[in-house]
Formats: C-alpha cells, sequence, structure tokens
C-alpha cells in the first residue's frame, strides 16, 4: 500500500503538538476559604508561570496513600510554621512541630519541588521565653525545602532568595450608601492605622502619646473585643475607633482621605507588614516605628515616603511636626512597579522556582 506523504503544515503541526510545553503545576498554601489579600495577589501573579491550584491536606493526602505521587512541580506554602506554638499561651510545642514536619515531609511526596515564603523570624505569638529557640528552629526547617523566600532584602542569605513583596489592587467596587456617610464624616485631616487591631501592635501606647491637635482612625477587624473595649475607653475626642470587617472600597478610600498610616510596633517576629504594602500600593504615607525590614525598604523607596522613628514616643513626636498635615503625594507608579511590579516579581519567582 502506497503512503501518502505528510505535507509540510502536517508535519509543522505535528511537531508542535510533540514540542509544545506542558503548563507548571504549582500548588499553593493557603488557598480557599483560609485566603487573604496577600495570597490573592501572590497567585494571581503565579498564574503567569503556571496553573496554580490548592495543595492538598495532610488528611487528604494520607486518606490514599497508595496514590501518592508527585502531582505538583512546585508546592509554594506560607505560614506554615503557625503550629509551631501553642494558641493561648504561645510555649513552642513539641506535638505542634511534629506536625509541621509531617505536613512538610508529605509535600515532599506530592511535589517535586517545595518552596517556603517566610513571613516571620518565629511564629506570631510565640511567648517571650521561647522566641530564641523558635527562631533557631524555623532556621533549622527551612533545611528541608528546595528553597526559601523573604519580603526584605536585608532577610536575604545563600538559602534564602529576596522577593518583592506584591503590590496590592485598587478596589473596583463602590462604597455603599453608609459607607460614604460615614467616609465624609471623618476629620478632614488625620492618620490611620489599619489592619487586625490586636494587643501587638501597641495602639494602646500610641493612643497615650499621640499628639494632641492630630486626629487618628484605628480601621481593622476585631482579634479580642476586651482589647477594642480597653482601646475604646482609652480614646480620647480626637481618636476614632472604627473596629470591625471593612469592604475593601471603604478601607482603601479612608486609606487613600488619610495623611499617613501609623504602624506602631517594630515586633522582633515580624520582616514586613503588609498594612505597609497596602498604604504605598494607594500612594500613602507611612509613619512607622524602625526595624532592619523598614530601614532597608526605606532605601528602596523616594525620601518622604516612609518616615521612621526609634519608639513610639518618637514616632509621635516626628508626627506632631507633620504640621500642617498634607495629603499624600500621588503614588510614584514607574519606581514602585520597578521595585515591587508583577514583572519583577515573576522573574525571580521563575528563577526560585524553575531553576
Amino acid at each position: 500500500m502506497r503512503r501518502t506523504p505528510r505535507t509540510d503544515s502536517a508535519v509543522s503541526e505535528g511537531a508542535v503538538a510533540a514540542t509544545a510545553p506542558r503548563r507548571a503545576r504549582i500548588g499553593y498554601l493557603p488557598m480557599g476559604g483560609i485566603t487573604n489579600a496577600y495570597a490573592e495577589r501572590f497567585v494571581e501573579i503565579l498564574g503567569g508561570l503556571g496553573t496554580v491550584t490548592a495543595l492538598p491536606s495532610p488528611r487528604e493526602i494520607l486518606r490514599r496513600p497508595w496514590r501518592l505521587r508527585r502531582d505538583y512541580d512546585v508546592a509554594l506554602v506560607n505560614w506554615i510554621e503557625l503550629d509551631m506554638v501553642r494558641r493561648g499561651d504561645g510555649a513552642l510545642s513539641l506535638p505542634g512541630l511534629a506536625r509541621v514536619l509531617a505536613r512538610v515531609l508529605l509535600l515532599r511526596c506530592v511535589a517535586r519541588r517545595v518552596v517556603y515564603v517566610r513571613h516571620n523570624n518565629f511564629p506570631h505569638g510565640t511567648r517571650e521565653a521561647d522566641r530564641e529557640r523558635a527562631r533557631r528552629v524555623l532556621d533549622r526547617l527551612e533545611r528541608l525545602f528546595d528553597a526559601v523566600l523573604v519580603h526584605a532584602g536585608h532577610a536575604a542569605t545563600p538559602h534564602r532568595r529576596y522577593v518583592p513583596h506584591p503590590l496590592y489592587r485598587r478596589a473596583r467596587e463602590t462604597l455603599a450608601p453608609a459607607e460614604a456617610q460615614r467616609l465624609a464624616a471623618l476629620p478632614a485631616h488625620f492618620y490611620v492605622v489599619f489592619g487586625r487591631i490586636a494587643r501587638y501592635k501597641g495602639i494602646d501606647r500610641l493612643i497615650e502619646r499621640f499628639p494632641p491637635g492630630h486626629a487618628l482612625v484605628v480601621l481593622g477587624a476585631v482579634e479580642e473585643p476586651d482589647h477594642v473595649a480597653a482601646l475604646e475607653a482609652a480614646a480620647g475626642p480626637e481618636v476614632r475607633i472604627m473596629a470591625g470587617h471593612v469592604s475593601d472600597a471603604y478601607a482603601q478610600a479612608v486609606l487613600s482621605r488619610s495623611t499617613g498610616l501609623v504602624l506602631a510596633h517594630a515586633e522582633p517576629d515580624m520582616i514586613v507588614s503588609g498594612s505597609l504594602f497596602y498604604a504605598l500600593s494607594l500612594g500613602v504615607r507611612v509613619f512607622a516605628v524602625e526595624n532592619p525590614a523598614l530601614a532597608w525598604l526605606r532605601s528602596q523607596l523616594e525620601p518622604g515616603r516612609l518616615t521612621l522613628a526609634p519608639d513610639v514616643a518618637a514616632l509621635c513626636a516626628r508626627i506632631a511636626t507633620d504640621h500642617p498635615p498634607a495629603p499624600a503625594a500621588p503614588a510614584p507608579e514607574a519606581r514602585l512597579d520597578e521595585a515591587f511590579g508583577d514583572a519583577r516579581i515573576r522573574g525571580v519567582l521563575r528563577e526560585v522556582l524553575f531553576p
């Protein structure tokens, strides 16, 4: 039987089909119901490198151990260290550490490469007596991963790769009528504390020392109702506590109207602050208590964008001289995009995830 010769186009199409690259399979933690704005942005950026799906839980992996196979090219995990400490007293927990180790080892069974994003020097909420030991344990835990990412250049090491923290998107939805009324009722000039209202953020110390004649708005979700009640009791007429969940549109409107975001804490566990990048994304100035990460970050920004002070008292003194309050200057889009834009982040991730 005579074989019909293939045309050039048929050969070309066959070659393309045979060599078309498969999209990388990327597993991400956390996704789904426990995700947050940071994770949403990171998943969006990763989508330019492959297909991103949620990583299975340890229970899901163990439910069918006979089907264990490396379905993911890369697993990218965040905040996996939180199980290392007990809820309540913050003590370093051996059972918790065992759960973390087991989870990492199980992830190695389902992914060819496992990468950890380290957000904290030690788990948030660790009691003071265990902080240094928790830091050392987490340093050793890093060795179980193929690579480690950090969002501050000062924390980079031969094993830790700096990747910029993503900027946040501006909200697309408009303000509800009630939100527009609350926004209009705010003072003409005010500073804002934004994010979860938690004890470790030192909001009580900030309220106590905040300079007279300057308005302060505390806006965020409630972590401990009794702490919020104490802040409300201590707040004077120039301090407003706006506790509870708000829409992204309202949060961004308040921040954009503010004279600046205030960060009154420099906890030793923190590497970077998500609230700070939220403000930077909106072109809002930031006033913060200095730590090594923020000192490094200031070197990446134009002058005046980030003002640092050694403690809360000095920070309030800086705010007191920031008079008359002026609206934040528009964000320098080109400078921010060069330092923290999606393209730069994706370039670093490509090198780390697919070496």
